[in-house]
């Protein structure tokens, strides 16, 4: 009777264990030196633009993910697929000051914040008419 009386607690203890550990969002991101960092995901927005004005419409999928690494005062991006001449434009927000990096046909890579700290806008430069954006905050207070 003992052993009944046990052994429901414990698998429903179990379970909820396993159940908790699937939906843990996994946010880490290694690092060059083997240890891990926590990444702050950048939300990446769509626009899509035309003559007659800005139209908002999402899209099936928006190929850019970027991620904030703040112990490390970078931008990770990474790309589904290779977008022809895709650059990226980091404004920080409360100097004006502005940097443009050019991706070239990679699929990812990190980009320094050198603009100090405040609130930032991400732009993906492309030639269509088809605009990437997004927003975060940065300081050196992590």
């Amino acid at each position: 009777m003992i052993n009944k009386l046990l052994k429901t607690p414990l698998l429903m203890l179990a379970f909820a264990a396993s159940f908790l550990f699937l939906f843990t969002p996994a946010t880490a991101t290694t690092t060059s030196d083997g240890e891990e960092e926590d990444g702050e995901e950048i939300v990446v927005n769509y626009q899509e633009i035309h003559d007659q004005g800005g139209h908002n419409r999402i899209p099936a999928f928006i190929p850019i993910s970027a991620t904030l690494l703040k112990t490390q005062s970078l931008v990770h991006i990474e790309l589904l697929y290779s977008i022809e001449n895709l650059s990226i434009k980091l404004t920080n927000l409360s100097t004006g000051q502005n940097t443009i990096f050019a991706i070239g046909n990679n699929l990812d890579g990190y980009f320094p914040i050198t603009l100090g700290e405040g609130f930032y806008h991400l732009e993906f430069l492309v030639e269509n008419e088809v605009r990437y954006f997004g927003n975060f905050n940065y300081n050196s207070y992590f």
